[in-house]
């Protein structure tokens, strides 16, 4: 990653007061901490910025006054290297994927942030969870809060000291005509009286559980229960929600290939001898770890999935165990690749046995090119027992994959 210089946002928001550090009103503010080195002189700070952020979905529940807000986004942390009250150094940023789920309570005036950050890199993984006393909505209007409470529950500190602490995280992350765009085109209804589907809660401290915008029960209506209308004051309307709820199994968006490449669903990868396992009879045995996720509001039953190489079905069969709703699951496959390119395709449910709440997201695709003396035809399907167990680790072989759910984890030993 190339070295970037130091926004001037965040060099404000860690050398001047704080009262000249707001953030302007679109942008999410940044982070900062300070730990002294050895020589008194000298200061290391660890720095964080969350400032993308893309709405995804809304919803609201017009018994409770409630309006729900879905984000995906990005997080970035470096280290700044302090002397002398100036910075002569820093490191390469890192990305954490964020995803936030933001409740604003119009009945008690209090807005809940909670951003579930997933390192790549299995570092610095965890939760951002903030409570606001507000004027207002915050998420779509210039509200003033003050800051309630607040946890950092990732390890690392850049994130527990932000720039304005009265500030919440996702405020103006959106509009008001830009909810109104996103109900008008999901075609939301106002279902009065009528709560939201129900959804897994957390259940630990240092994982957070943002649920899922229900796909068929989204709603985006005024906290007062008045309805969801546009600009022009045109109310909006859709189907009814199902009556029961559904489970949801989704592909993680990124795959991390032989314990250290990570690749987004579509994207492509080249590989070379050392990111091989074994190499037998032409072929090279490759791990592919992954995340299978129960965004439903339904526990999912014991299911399959599988691997194709170049439309062949038979590159890889093996269970997935019961996700309880609102978890995820890691699992590491190994399987057989060519030299050459391999178009890769890895199918959640791959029968449609399950009744699920969408069928779109069941799906990645990669395509893996692989350089070595490893030709031949990929190898007949692996039985489920002998696949499903087997984790990789870049220092133990065979050892089980971490677990890395941004929800609650099943019960149940996998």
């Amino acid at each position: 990653m190339t070295r970037d210089r130091l926004r001037p946002r965040l060099v404000c928001a860690a050398l001047l007061p704080a009262v000249l550090c707001v953030p302007p009103p679109a942008t999410a503010v940044g982070f900062s901490s300070t730990t002294k080195n050895v020589d008194k002189t000298h200061l290391v700070r660890h720095m964080a910025d969350c400032g993308t952020f893309k709405l995804k979905q809304v919803t609201d529940d017009t018994a409770a006054r409630t309006r729900t807000y879905w984000f995906d986004g990005i997080c970035r942390i470096w280290v700044d290297h302090m002397q002398g009250g100036l910075q002569t150094s820093k490191t390469d940023d890192r990305s954490l994927w964020a995803e936030a789920r933001v409740t604003w309570h119009a009945g008690s005036s209090r807005l809940d942030e909670l951003v579930q950050l997933a390192d790549p890199q299995k570092k610095h993984s965890g939760s951002l969870r903030s409570g606001f006393k507000c004027m207002g909505d915050p998420v779509a209007h210039n509200a003033q809060c003050v800051r309630l409470e607040f946890k950092n529950l990732t390890d690392w500190s850049g994130f527990s000291v932000p720039a304005d602490k009265d500030r919440p995280l996702l405020k103006q992350a959106t509009t008001g005509a830009q909810v109104n765009q996103l109900a008008a085109t999901k075609k939301l209804t106002s279902m009065s009286g009528q709560p939201a589907p129900p959804r897994a809660q957390p259940n630990d401290a240092s994982q957070g559980n943002l649920g899922k915008p229900p796909p068929a029960a989204a709603v985006a209506t005024t906290p007062n229960g008045a309805g969801a209308t546009d600009q022009g004051g045109r109310r909006l309307s859709s189907p009814p929600a199902a009556d029961a709820p559904l489970p949801d199994l989704a592909s993680g968006a990124r795959v991390v290939v032989a314990g250290r490449h990570s690749a987004a669903s579509g994207g492509m990868l080249a590989l070379s001898a050392g990111d091989v396992r074994a190499a037998a009879n032409g072929v090279c045995q490759v791990a592919f770890e992954h995340e299978i996720r129960n965004l439903g509001a339904a526990d999912s039953p014991p299911s399959q999935r599988r691997w194709t190489i170049d439309g062949n079905l038979d590159a890889l069969v093996a269970p997935t165990p019961a996700i309880v709703a609102g978890a995820t699951v890691s699992r590491v496959d190994t399987i057989g690749l060519r030299t050459g390119a391999n178009k890769l395709r890895l199918r959640l449910d791959p029968l449609d046995q399950l009744k699920e709440a969408s069928e779109a997201n069941n799906e990645i695709t990669l395509t893996v090119s692989v350089a070595g003396p490893c030709g031949g035809v990929p190898p007949p399907a692996a039985t489920a027992a002998a696949t499903d167990n087997l984790r990789f680790s870049p220092a133990h072989d065979g050892t089980a994959a971490p677990a890395q759910g941004r929800l609650r984890m099943p019960s149940a030993t996998r």
